[in-house]
């Protein structure tokens, strides 16, 4: 309901206006009235009301002298001045006033109408988008962390995307005034991390991602623990100005002991170089990859080494001079949307790029044959298909032992690419999207009172976040959070239409606390106030 407040010290002006008012049809309230300005100004200080209808000339304080209080104090119930003079300049300086309108009396009952609507129309806007604002800052504040780990992420591998430049212009004097360098953290190829699907190496990566988090909040709180692709974990660690940078392997053999000792998981990690500027954290990414690269030939000898800096290994190998780790990014988001295009323009500038280098031997042709295929298998398993149900493991294995230069890569690559877009994409959903849909439908009907976010139904069904949003709006015909709130409303009418709830607790059965909200986007869905379907008759078991 509208609250309305009315000051005059005409007591038949006061009896006239709650007469003439249609209280019932403007949904508003008398919430007080008063017969001079200082009693209309504490009225107005302990109530807030919507709108406050005043005279002008008035004992104590007059109109005008009460409005200016009022804005000074930031009040911003909805001004209706009335005066028997039509003075222009008391007209003027209550506009300035930002007044709703002002009004000679005698005022005509048609024309107080039309003034009191317009104005209502007014709150219903402004609350309309403050509620729409409100909704929209929660759903931020609640992906902002995912956003901000997407955003370091990017900056971590190169493959910056455009839609984070605002966030980057906002973090600019950060990276301006810090060093950053980066760990890659690798999960060794045991037999226990062998033996396990795909799906599985997913949850061993989050694992050893928490582990590592976990621990680092304590022992450096300025970093920043990013999950890659496959086997792989960046950390992101920054070096405030006042800090100096360190030695860095006994924090690593911490890491590398707390993961064996929690998940029973073997990892090594390598360490890039310190970078200045937000444009460099790619390369020390690309120098703490290359290190594991580094340490796994050099493993061979059975050292037991399971940390390796970029500095140890420049006499042995020559370091990768063009950013890997973005190319690599870059193929798994285009092949997990089976971008067929995309993906094999994607590898032939990788290719180019790597003929520049001087790692284009058979063993480095076929470990990064053997490194992409592995990234294909996990990208292709978080938009829930299945690689080995395409290929054989061992018949993949042998081709990659016969690539001996990055043209055959190339050829082996290309075929292999379009191989994958054409089989999965033959029918446009496979049968696990449409369990994987089935599911996540059946579960909004069950869970429809509780908070249900895309993140979390992407982890149940082992889809990202990203595609499941465009595989639900595909298979669905409406996006994941309208779909959402078509199933609330529906069960919202239900319940209201037994006439058993009042409408706050219809909105708590349905998963909303905010009943103004609530109210907003039932109208939104339905095209009526909630209210509304109260004054309908109950339908009978014949009738429905």
């Amino acid at each position: 309901m509208w609250r309305i407040v009315i000051i005059d010290d005409d007591r038949k002006v006061l009896r006239g206006m709650k007469k003439i008012i249609p209280w019932v049809e403007l949904k508003a309230e008398l919430a007080g009235e008063a017969e001079n300005g200082s009693d209309g100004l504490e009225l107005i200080r302990s109530i807030r009301p919507d709108i406050v209808i005043t005279d002008i000339y008035m004992p104590v304080m007059n109109g005008l002298e009460m409005l200016q209080q009022l804005r000074k104090e930031d009040i911003k119930s909805k001004m209706i001045i009335l005066s028997g003079y039509t003075d222009f300049e008391y007209a003027r300086q209550s506009l300035s006033l930002n007044v709703s309108d002002y009004l000679v009396k005698p005022v005509s009952v048609p024309t107080l109408l039309e003034v009191l609507r317009k104005v209502i129309q007014e709150l219903e806007k402004e609350e309309k988008e403050q509620q729409e604002l409100q909704g929209l800052l929660q759903t931020s504040d609640s992906y902002r962390p995912t956003m901000e780990k997407e955003y370091l992420k990017s900056l971590v591998t190169g493959a910056f995307e455009p839609h984070f430049r605002r966030m980057q212009e906002t973090n600019a004097n950060y990276f301006a005034e810090n060093k950053f360098q980066i760990l890659a953290v690798e999960i060794e190829d045991t037999k226990r991390s062998s033996e396990v699907s795909s799906s599985d190496i997913h949850l061993f990566r989050y694992a050893v991602a928490n582990i590592v988090e976990e621990l680092l909040q304590t022992k450096w709180p300025e970093s920043s623990v990013l999950e890659l692709y496959s086997r792989h974990v960046a950390i992101l660690l920054r070096y405030p100005p006042n800090k100096d940078t360190m030695e860095l392997s006994e924090l690593c053999q911490l890491l590398i002991d707390n993961v064996l000792r929690f998940l029973d998981v073997s990892i090594r990690i390598g360490i890039g170089s310190v970078q200045h500027g937000i444009k460099n954290i790619a390369n020390s990414t690309e120098e703490a990859l290359s290190a594991l690269v580094s340490m796994r030939s050099f493993i061979l000898e059975e050292t037991g080494v399971k940390v390796w800096e970029n500095a140890k290994y420049n006499s042995q190998t020559s370091s990768v001079k063009f950013p890997r780790v973005k190319y690599y990014q870059e193929v798994a988001d285009a092949i997990r949307q089976l971008q067929e295009e995309r993906a094999i323009q994607l590898v032939k500038e990788f290719a180019v790029q790597w003929m520049h280098s001087k790692e284009t031997g058979s063993e480095d042709v076929q470990r990064v044959a053997a490194e992409l295929w592995a990234i294909f298998a996990f990208a292709l398993n978080e938009a829930g298909y299945s690689l080995d149900e395409l290929y054989l493991d061992a018949a993949v294995k042998m081709e990659i032992g016969t690539l001996q230069t990055p043209n055959h890569f190339v050829e082996w690559i290309d075929e292999k690419i379009r191989g994958i877009c054409e089989r999965l994409d033959s029918n446009g959903q496979n049968v696990k999207h449409k369990q994987a849909i089935d599911f996540i439908i059946q579960y909004i009907h069950e869970h429809y009172f509780e908070e249900i976010r895309l993140g979390d139904m992407a982890d149940k069904v082992y889809l990202s976040r990203n595609y499941l949003s465009n595989l639900f709006r595909t298979a669905v015909g409406e996006t994941f959070q309208d779909y959402i709130t078509k199933v609330r409303m529906d069960k919202a009418k239900r319940l209201i239409m037994e006439g058993k709830h009042r409408i706050y607790e219809v909105a708590e059965k349905v998963g909303y606390r905010n009943v103004p909200y609530f109210t907003s986007m039932f109208k939104r869905q339905t095209g009526r106030n909630p209210t509304d379907l109260l004054k309908e008759p109950i339908p009978t078991k014949k009738q429905e």
